[in-house]
């Protein structure tokens, strides 16, 4: 991308701006060895401790001694204002820098960037219980976030709260603040105006000059070093190792703020590849569908068909199919080119009427049904109790059209329960009566 090297408009910061990180910690010497494949370090004492409360070493307190001896010889033997982040460690390590009379001011928006669950765990067992999870921080360490804890863009939105804190109060001063690694990460991210692809090449970096080694000493200043002149913002900084200037590039430099032009932010895109597509969607959903066919088509081989019956019928029988004779025969097997009733020919559900005890009536006679002997004494006379259509309160009953409501089948079927009816009739007469008392006598 492109940089601008005039200034950024940043009125209020202070002059210079000195960051130091803390000496070597038990918890740095600990994972130290831990890398190596030895967790001897990690008692279980150790391991209750928060990381909070991490001591330094012997070697991080010359660091620090070494840190404070080398500000004073190069930037002042005083400062207008003191930053410490609360824990130990860097509180540790500001006393040790033995400024005189220096008043520190404890700030726990410098504390160290929250591991959540991977804090006070060594590096075996990170790499053992938490192998997917460490390998996730690999492909995006900017935003990854462990669980319990917070990413390097979180760190940076508390160490913006702080660079407030800073304008608002410190405008014109020489600021020393002692803090941790990731805050000083978040301090060039806010600062440089550092993208999360820049800061992504920055940490692949293999250069000992790249890292932030213990008791590193960031400077920030708005004077340019070539001619002293202070600006209306930051611009200058240089990166110093004390207690081995190797390590570190120990040079100014000036703050080049990237912006970028649509080519620019393009060529960043590309270095990500698309995943998902379009293509790939299509391509599932008609899998899907071509799934979900045949599998209907399986349902429907498997599916039992129902057997038809003697009549090359299947499924429900039909009014007239359940009024059979005494033989189990059907009496009047249905007529297939019967008229359906008005009802169901409209598409309805064909309900047959409720019927109650009244005189069953011909269409074509007021007299019951009778067989074609001369025998008067066979002969029915007009119908006293039947069977009658049901009908609502206060409605006049037709019995003329009974049984043409009924349907032609069901007409048959009840012509048929007249004549069983009637030789039932028949056959009582012609059992003898028993005897009464009278003829006994």
């Amino acid at each position: 991308g492109k940089s601008k090297g005039t200034n950024m408009s940043r009125d209020g910061f202070p002059i210079d701006l000195v960051l130091v990180r803390h000496g070597e910690s038990e918890g740095n010497l600990a994972q130290q060895l831990s890398k190596q494949g030895d967790d001897s370090l990690w008692t279980d004492d150790f391991q209750r401790r928060h990381t909070s409360r991490y001591r330094l070493t012997e070697l991080g307190v010359e660091q620090a001694e070494s840190a404070g001896a080398w500000i004073k010889s190069n930037i002042g033997q005083s400062f207008d204002r003191y930053y410490c982040s609360e824990y130990v460690r860097a509180m540790e390590t500001a006393s040790i820098l033995n400024f005189e009379n220096a008043q520190w001011l404890l700030e726990f928006f410098l504390r160290e960037q929250d591991r959540g669950v991977l804090g006070s765990t060594s590096h075996m067992k990170r790499e053992k219980n938490y192998k997917q999870l460490m390998e996730k921080k690999k492909y995006d360490a900017f935003y990854w976030t462990p669980p319990g804890g917070e990413s390097v863009a979180t760190a940076c939105l508390r160490v913006e709260k702080f660079l407030t804190t800073l304008r608002s109060s410190c405008s014109g001063f020489r600021v020393l603040v002692v803090c941790h690694g990731n805050i000083m990460v978040g301090f060039r991210v806010r600062l440089e105006r550092m993208s999360q692809v820049l800061y992504e090449d920055w940490q692949k970096g293999k250069s000992p000059k790249q890292k932030f080694h213990n008791c590193q000493i960031l400077h920030y200043s708005r004077r340019n070093p070539e001619t002293g002149r202070v600006g209306t913002s930051i611009n200058w900084v240089r990166s110093i190792c004390p207690w081995d200037t190797n390590l570190s590039s120990n040079e100014w430099r000036s703050i080049n703020r990237p912006v970028f032009n649509n080519s620019d932010l393009y060529d960043m895109v590309s270095r990500v590849k698309p995943i998902v597509t379009h293509k790939k969607f299509r391509k599932i959903m008609k899998a899907k569908k071509r799934a979900q066919r045949d599998g209907h088509d399986s349902r429907e081989a498997k599916r039992p068909r129902k057997e038809k019956d003697h009549h090359g019928h299947s499924g429900k029988r039909t009014q007239c199919e359940r009024f059979q004779d005494t033989d189990g025969q059907d009496a009047h097997p249905p007529d297939p080119n019967l008229a359906k009733p008005e009802g169901e020919q409209a598409g309805g559900h064909y309900s047959p009427p409720q019927v109650r005890s009244r005189p069953l009536v011909d269409s074509d006679s007021d007299f019951l049904y009778s067989d074609d002997d001369d025998d008067d004494d066979d002969e029915v006379s007009p119908a006293t109790t039947t069977t009658e259509v049901d009908t609502t309160e206060g409605e006049a009953v037709d019995e003329d059209n009974i049984l043409f409501d009924l349907g032609e089948e069901g007409k048959r079927a009840v012509k048929t329960l007249r004549r069983q009816a009637v030789e039932r009739k028949r056959s009582l007469r012609s059992v003898t009566p028993l005897p009464t008392p009278e003829d006994v006598s």
